[in-house]
Parts: structure tokens; C-alpha cells; sequence
């Protein structure tokens, strides 16, 4: 006989009981309140919210705010004798395996001391069995007597060691190096606890709580998880291998277990495992239980390096009864290991390894987080179902609900979406800049950014009208600042002027008399070889009567033709909007003031989506003569009492796919007018596949400073853009602000370096922007300091000399994936220095090394180098690091003169000679002589 034992510590057998194995399973339930040897996360911080969907009071108090965890997993198919370590299937290049751990001898022996005394015990109380034989629970679900009374005959000598199930799937990969030599490797892909569920589920009610900020209509939505039950008890009843290349792996989940089964209304799973490969781009979307998912073919794209392969996952759960709560949310489990960090989740704000952290995958605007206090350390609106770890494995989801990604434990990590079922993709490659490279074939890359914007500078952020910007441009060629282009924010007009409230119109119209002669000052423009780029977002307001007259009236076509997202019936603000090919409904109003009325566009519509590329092409390109764009406001979508056109969509699992289809009209706007290579759009949400579409993404109109929070800080900007990168956003970047607030008073010293570092940073990434203020009541311009316009014009000759060496890190981000500004581990994996949690340096390409002053007041700093020789670009002297083994010097870094290092080649020679030879570099005492040299006096 063997003995099936389940601790509930190792540290514990106080709740071990003998439990004898049917001959076709592995392991018998029993309601022991047993927890794998993991270490317990810590307590969650919830997201404070309104009630979505409606939920009883009663329901919610309740509810628990706990986060699951993994518990027990039950093997009940027939595991043959001639596989004692478990099942195994191969799936071309990978094998799934239900692996049989067994248990420590000491805890058989303890078990087999228990069953002696628990013996005796019936003995002395007169009421034991025959010798030789014990009574005993069993559950098997294939008989109608769930419980039932069995006579064992007890032989201690047959006492054996359980078993415990673990899921675990391999990837075998073969490669060739330079020398033909071939390596063999095997790679974890994904892998459970021994005895410990990899599949969950829970019945969970949301509260959602939207919040905007009246003066520009920003959003910021946090969502609230009341759990009122959870299904963590699984058991594994059936695994097949199905037709092409699948295995199918079905059983049951219950909360709890009563009498040796499952409570009633237990649930049950089926989880598919299929290998793909992955030749051209298709959707594959499919909508499963009213929730959007994908198990068919990925997007992707076969780039030359060899075919794509990837494991694709579906879990599904069903069952339920009416008198229990059928569970809405789905769970997966893995191990993890002290030593992995996790990458990527699109432009996250925080630390670059989030392991330790529970990332909210929910895109919200940071321009609003900026004023409120939050604590989740996922805040962005450009946040990603997705990671990269340092073992070189990446995951990502299809699905668009809400997700949470808890890594908050050392040895273990699990995903829920808010969905009854869950789907994406598992991949591993040779390295992480492989593993990446795999990643964005599938999901899709950037195209590369118009020529220009590489050679010709700095891009200007400017408003105020047109005299305003024919004054900064002229200046700036009196600075002998390169310019690119001008990003005009407010040429729709601005609301109020006068008060600090004043914003500008969402009118994408020019405003003729707020830029008069503008075509004028297009043409000047063009004439200097600079590019004019303005601002809009999918949010389109009521102008005044008197405004209308000779101009377009946007809203009331999207307000006829029904182009609005709709509110249900007695939520908000509302107005009617009808027509015949237009759907009824009442509008979604953004203004939760009286006036004006604003609607956001309804990209699940086609006609509303063909009705904007006209807009953009008519109003945009051709009227206004703008080459490029921002796409903002993405992240707007409403969640809660909104109706979509689409009838599938709803807006829980539409408000993060909402940036998706923005940034593809937007696209799509540039391949019909024929403007593809000439014009691009920045945007700032995303998700999923936004870097297939967007030109560019930004961080957001940060306000500068020093501080390393959410929402802002030249440390926070730097996460974002090295945490995108690894989610296949190539091109990240953030504008330098010239908008200073008023709250400052004056451009002293303090505020003055600050701006100068963050343009030393954004000097080195994919686009070096400015950002102006669009009003000039909250905050005021710095254009008008002619030491910041000093170390503008320096940085923006330094951006133009990277111009060759950046466009073919553009061209390797465009054809493999690789983002152009990145984490140093991508190039150096075996470096822990790299796997901390905080990292203040990156690089660009693969031969230049950047590690920007994060302090004020700083003249020197100590930098970490990573293997190999290093010149320091200011002064040529060399730092050389053994193999694998890097250094931390000490190196002097004045306003000015960033620690910045690079590799020999020539790429970087052609870099430094451009550079001296515009005296950007040049020997110390002659510094303060260059006109490039923003020397600052404390008058």
C-alpha cells in the first residue's frame, strides 16, 4: 500500500493523515489546510474605486482583500508503471511534463509513527478494526459513493514515499556559434510548485472609480478586487495530446474539501498548449465567454533569423451552479528563483526589475497621478500584459481585461485576469536580446522615424500664437541651435485665455484668428527646413455659436452621424445623438461640468474611425501643413456606464484595447494620404500592439525635477523608457519641459541645472523634444533664459552628431526589435549590478554608455562600467574591466559634461571628431570660452 501525505508545513506534520491510493491515481483529496513550502506575499495594497459591477453591500463586506495564492493540486489519471517520474509529451522544440516530485523521507517517517499511534489509540478505546486493517475517506469522482468505508490491510514495511504533481514545460533549442560548433540548451519555460495548483480561478466583485481633472479633461481609473470566493483546489483528471501539435489538460477546481470531494459547484478547467509557427501577421482574435482572447495564430513577422516558434496557452473555466458564484476571474501559477528579475510591462514608471512588486496592468493617465498620491507601482498609461525575465523567458497575454501580475514573492508568481478565460504566449530565446527579438516578430515593430527628426535636432514644444513662434525660432537660430521641427499645442484656439483655467480647444480645427498668417509662418518654416507637428486627441467639444461660422463643426458631425462613445440611461450628462447611420444613445459626456459638452470618439465603430482619417488628413496635413502629430488621450476610455458600438466590446475589456485602436486610425491616416516615410505620430497610452502602429511614444509632459516617484522625476522618466523598451516600445523618449510653474517664482540656479540635466539625459535617446506651456497663467516659458537656450543648442548640436550611429540603432530596432535607448543587461545578462531593482544608467545602441546626474549640486559621480574597455567621451581617458567583472569609477561630471562612455569604432570616431570640431568638445581651460558652455551666475 502507499500513503499519500500532505503536509501543511514542512515545518509541521501536525496535520498529516493517511490516505491509501486508488490504483488509478496519484493523490486522494483531503481537506488538510495544507500550503506549499512558499514564502506568504505580502499584504496587497488595494485600489480604491466606486462599484462596477453593481454589487450588493452585503457582498463586498463580505468580500476579501487578499491575493491568491498557490494551494493544493490533486493527480487523478493513471500514471503507467513504466513512467515513475511522471507523464512527458513532446511538442516539437518543447516538452510538457506532469513531473512526480517525491516527498521527504523524514515526513514518511513521521507519517508512519502517526498511523502506529493513532493504531494504538483504537486499540486502548476498544473501538479499532481488525488487526491489519484501518478506516479510511476516499474520494472518487467516478463513483456515486463519494464516501465510503474501505478495509486496508496495513504492512508498514510497504509504507513508500508519495508523490507529488508539478506542471513543467521545457524548451530545446539547438544553435551553431561562428565556429560551427553546435550547443544544445534547455530552457524553463514555465514550471510549478510539487503539489502546488498552476491553475485558479475566483468570483470577484470590481469597483471601479473613474476621477477627472476638470481643466483637461484627464482621467485616472483604479480598480478595487472584492473576492468573495476562490477555486485554488485543482486536480488534473485527463491530458491528451490533440491534433496539430496541442496537449489538452482538463480537470477540476474547487474552494474547498468537504467529506473527501470537492464542495458542490466545483469548476471545471481546460487548459491547451499549442506550438505555433509564426510566418506573417493576423489577428486571431476570438471572443471567448464574452471576453476578448486569442488562440489562433499571432501576429508576426519571420525576419531572416530563422522561424518563429512559440508556445501559445488557452485556460478556460466553466460549470458553476445557480446557487454558487460562478468565477469571473482566471489564475495561473509559477515558481521563480531568488536570482530572476523581471522586464518590461510597457512604460512603467517604477524600478526596472519589478520583481517584489504587483503590477496593475489598468492604463490611466500620469498627468493626473502627477496630483494625487498613489501607491501602485504600476501608474502609466502605457502599461502591458507582458514580461521579459533575466532567464531569458517572456510571457505575454492576449487578453485586454484588466491584469494583475503578482511577483511579490521570492519563489513563486501568478497572473489573474478579470476574465473567465485566459490566453497568450510563452517564448524563450538564446539571450534576452534574442528572447526579444522572438517577441516583437510576433507582436510587431516600429517603423523607423523619418530621417529628419534624427539629423536635423531638436524638436520645439511651442504656443502663444505666431508671433510667438517666428520669435523662439529666430532665436534659436541666433543660439546656432539646430531645430527639426515645432510642435505647436494650442493651434485650435485656447478656452479662457485669461484664467487659469484656460486650456485649449478639442477642436482639431486651426484657429485663424489665434494664428493669423499661419500659412505664412508654414511656409518660413519650410523654408528653413523645419517641420510643423500640432496636437490632438479623440475628444471633440461643443464650440460656441458664434465660433462656428466658416469653419468645420466637428462635433456636431461625429454628434449626428452617432461617432460618441453612448452613456446608459440616467448616468451623467447627456445629449441625443441620432442619424441614419449613426445608432441612438445618449453621448458619454468627458466634462463633468455643464459646459462644454465633449465626446470621445468610438474607435469600435468603422464608420467613426473613417470619419477621423479624413479629419486627419483634410484638416491636419493638408489645411494645417503638419508632417507629424500628437495622439494623446488614448488612456480616456470610460470603463463604467459606457456603451460601445460594438456590441462584443464592453468597457472593462475595451479601456485598455482603446490606445490599441487609436494609434492604428492614426496609422492608417498616414498610409492613405501616402505620407508613409515623410510623417509619423507620437502617442502616449498604449498596449498590446501600439509599437506596430505609433511612430513614437513619449512619457507624458513630465514636470522636471530630481524626484524618484510615479508620475515624475528624471529617475521615473529613465524607468519608463528603459522598462518600454523591453515590451517592444523602441522608440520611448520624453520631452525636456520649458513649462516652469509659476509656483517657482524665478529661473534660479537650482531650476536651471535641473532642466539642464534632463536635456543631458534626452540628448542621448531616440527624440530630443521640447515641451512649452500651453496657457502662460500656470506656468511660464523658459525660451527666454538665454543660459538654458545656451544648453539647448549644445545638446541639440550633440543629438545631431549621433544622427549616423542612431540611425542604424534605428534600423536594428526597426528589423529586430532592439530598443534604441536600453537596459544595459540586455547586453550584459551575467551582470547582477544590472539586476537591481534601481538602475540610473543606459545605453544607446551597443556602443555608447549613458549615466545621467540624477542630483543637484553634483560635480562628480560614481559611475558602474560594465566589462570591456570604455573611453570617456569628454576627457579620452580609458577604463578597461575584466571579462564578466565590472568597475565603479569616480569621473567628473560639471553642467555640461554627463558621464557618458563609449566603445571604439567607427561609428563613435566619426561621433568625437564632429564633436570637437564643433568645439562641443575641447580642453578644460578653454571650457568656459566655447559659445556652447552654459556657464550660470548666481546673480
Amino acid at each position: 500500500m502507499v500513503i499519500d501525505i500532505m503536509p501543511s508545513s514542512p515545518r509541521s506534520l501536525d496535520n498529516i493523515h493517511p490516505l491509501p491510493l486508488r490504483p488509478s491515481s496519484q493523490t486522494t483529496l483531503d481537506n488538510d489546510d495544507w500550503e506549499p513550502s512558499l514564502a506568504s506575499p505580502p499584504s496587497p495594497t488595494g485600489l480604491t474605486s466606486t462599484q462596477h459591477p453593481a454589487c450588493s453591500a452585503q457582498s463586498r463586506s463580505n468580500s476579501k482583500h487578499v491575493t491568491p495564492s498557490p494551494s493544493r493540486l490533486f493527480l487523478r489519471t493513471p500514471i503507467p508503471h513504466s513512467s515513475p517520474t511522471g507523464l512527458h509529451f513532446s511538442l516539437g522544440p518543447y516538452e510538457i511534463s506532469i513531473v512526480l516530485t517525491p516527498i521527504d523521507s523524514s515526513i514518511v517517517l513521521a507519517a508512519k509513527q502517526k498511523i502506529e499511534k493513532r493504531r494504538m489509540k483504537q486499540v486502548k478505546s476498544e473501538k479499532a478494526t481488525p488487526m491489519g486493517s484501518y478506516n479510511v475517506n476516499v474520494c472518487d469522482p467516478a463513483r456515486e459513493a463519494v464516501n465510503g468505508v474501505f478495509e486496508y490491510e496495513y504492512n508498514e514495511t510497504e509504507v513508500e514515499a508519495p508523490k507529488l504533481a508539478s506542471l513543467r514545460i521545457l524548451q530545446r533549442s539547438v544553435s551553431h556559434d561562428s565556429h560551427g560548433r553546435v550547443t544544445k540548451q534547455e530552457k524553463i519555460l514555465w514550471a510549478s510548485a510539487p503539489g502546488a495548483n498552476f491553475v485558479g480561478g475566483a468570483h470577484v466583485d470590481l469597483s471601479v472609480m473613474e476621477c477627472r481633472d476638470a481643466k483637461i479633461l484627464n482621467s485616472s481609473t483604479s480598480i478595487q478586487e472584492h473576492v468573495l470566493k476562490t477555486y485554488n483546489l485543482q486536480t488534473i483528471d485527463f491530458i491528451e495530446r490533440g491534433p496539430a501539435h496541442a496537449i489538452t489538460i482538463r480537470g477540476q477546481l474547487g474552494s474547498q474539501i468537504v467529506g473527501g470531494a470537492f464542495e458542490e459547484g466545483a469548476v471545471d478547467y481546460t487548459l491547451v498548449l499549442r506550438v505555433e509557427d509564426h510566418e506573417g501577421e493576423s489577428d486571431g482574435r476570438t471572443t471567448v465567454g464574452g471576453c476578448s482572447s486569442s488562440v489562433g495564430a499571432v501576429h508576426g513577422t519571420v525576419d531572416g533569423t530563422g522561424d518563429v516558434k512559440a508556445l501559445a496557452f488557452q485556460l478556460q473555466l466553466t460549470g458553476g451552479t445557480q446557487t454558487t458564484l460562478v468565477p469571473n476571474q482566471a489564475h495561473l501559477f509559477g515558481v521563480t528563483d531568488q536570482s530572476e528579475a523581471f522586464f518590461g510591462f510597457g512604460h512603467r514608471l517604477s524600478n526596472a526589475n519589478a520583481k517584489g512588486m504587483q503590477i496593475h496592468v489598468l492604463n490611466q493617465s500620469t498627468n493626473f497621478s502627477r496630483s494625487t498620491k498613489h501607491k501602485n507601482s504600476s501608474d502609466s498609461c502605457c502599461t502591458i500584459p507582458q514580461f521579459i525575465t533575466s532567464h531569458s523567458r517572456c510571457l505575454y497575454l492576449h487578453n485586454s481585461e484588466p491584469s494583475v501580475f503578482d511577483l511579490r514573492a521570492n519563489d513563486w508568481f501568478s497572473i489573474r485576469v478579470q476574465c473567465n478565460s485566459m490566453s497568450g504566449v510563452l517564448m524563450a530565446g538564446r539571450d534576452m536580446l534574442d528572447t526579444l527579438r522572438i517577441y516583437t516578430s510576433l507582436r510587431g515593430r516600429t517603423k523607423m522615424l523619418p530621417s529628419w527628426t534624427q539629423r536635423n535636432g531638436v524638436i520645439l514644444g511651442i504656443s502663444g500664437g505666431t508671433e510667438a513662434v517666428r520669435t523662439i525660432v529666430q532665436r534659436m537660430k541666433a543660439y546656432h541651435c539646430p531645430v527639426a521641427g515645432v510642435l505647436i499645442h494650442d493651434w485650435s484656439g485656447i478656452v479662457d485665455p485669461s484664467s487659469n483655467e484656460s486650456r485649449i480647444w478639442y477642436n482639431w480645427i486651426m484657429e485663424r484668428e489665434h494664428y493669423k498668417y499661419w500659412h505664412k509662418m508654414v511656409a518660413e518654416l519650410d523654408a528653413e527646413r523645419i517641420s510643423l507637428g500640432v496636437y490632438v486627441n479623440p475628444m471633440i467639444e461643443e464650440i460656441p455659436v458664434h465660433l462656428r461660422s466658416g469653419r468645420r463643426y466637428l462635433f456636431g458631425e461625429a454628434l449626428r452621424e452617432g461617432y460618441f462613445i453612448k452613456s446608459q440611461q440616467g448616468e451623467g450628462k447627456k445629449e441625443r445623438a441620432t442619424s441614419g447611420t449613426g445608432s441612438k444613445g445618449e453621448i458619454y459626456q468627458m466634462n463633468k461640468k455643464k459646459c462644454p459638452r465633449v465626446g470621445l470618439l468610438d474607435t469600435s465603430n468603422h464608420l467613426a474611425c473613417q470619419w477621423w482619417k479624413t479629419v486627419i488628413r483634410s484638416e491636419v496635413m493638408d489645411y494645417a501643413g503638419a508632417s507629424f502629430w500628437i495622439a494623446d488621450m488614448g488612456e480616456a476610455a470610460p470603463i463604467v456606464n459606457s456603451i460601445y458600438h460594438k456590441q462584443s466590446v464592453n468597457g472593462l475589456s475595451f479601456h485598455n484595447t482603446y490606445p490599441e485602436e487609436w494609434a492604428r486610425v492614426n496609422r492608417e491616416a498616414i498610409r492613405d494620404a501616402g505620407r508613409e516615410g515623410d510623417s509619423f505620430f507620437l502617442t502616449k497610452a498604449g498596449y498590446n500592439l501600439t509599437p506596430k502602429y505609433a511612430g513614437s511614444t513619449c512619457l507624458g509632459d513630465q514636470v522636471v525635477n530630481y524626484k524618484n516617484k510615479n508620475g515624475g522625476g528624471l529617475q521615473s522618466v529613465l524607468n519608463g523608457i528603459l522598462n518600454g523598451g523591453f515590451s517592444g516600445f523602441t522608440y520611448g523618449h520624453c520631452a525636456v519641459s520649458f513649462a516652469v510653474p509659476r509656483t517657482v517664482n524665478s529661473l534660479d540656479e537650482r531650476a536651471r541645472e535641473m532642466i539642464c540635466r534632463w536635456m543631458e539625459m534626452n540628448a542621448f535617446t531616440a527624440l530630443f523634444r521640447t515641451h512649452d506651456c500651453t496657457d502662460g497663467i500656470s506656468s511660464f516659458c523658459a525660451y527666454n533664459d538665454r543660459y538654458l537656450l545656451n544648453a539647448l543648442a549644445r545638446w541639440s548640436v550633440v543629438y545631431a552628431s549621433l544622427a549616423d550611429y542612431r540611425m542604424k540603432v534605428s534600423s536594428e530596432a526597426s528589423f529586430r526589435g532592439y530598443p534604441v535607448a536600453r537596459h544595459p543587461i540586455l547586453h550584459f545578462p551575467m551582470d547582477r549590478e544590472f539586476r537591481k531593482s534601481c538602475v540610473s544608467s543606459f545605453m544607446l545602441g551597443d556602443r555608447l554608455f549613458v549615466a545621467p546626474v540624477m542630483k543637484y549640486g553634483v560635480s562628480k559621480v560614481k559611475v558602474y562600467l560594465p566589462e570591456g574597455k570604455w573611453i570617456h567621451l569628454w576627457s579620452a581617458n580609458v577604463v578597461t574591466t575584466s571579462d564578466h567583472v565590472g568597475t565603479t569609477v569616480e569621473v567628473r561630471a560639471p553642467l555640461g559634461e554627463p558621464p557618458v562612455f563609449y566603445r571604439e569604432c567607427d561609428d563613435m570616431s566619426h561621433f568625437v571628431s564632429d564633436l570637437k570640431q564643433k568645439a562641443i568638445i575641447r580642453p578644460e581651460k578653454k571650457v568656459q570660452k566655447s559659445r556652447w558652455w552654459p556657464h550660470f551666475s548666481k546673480a
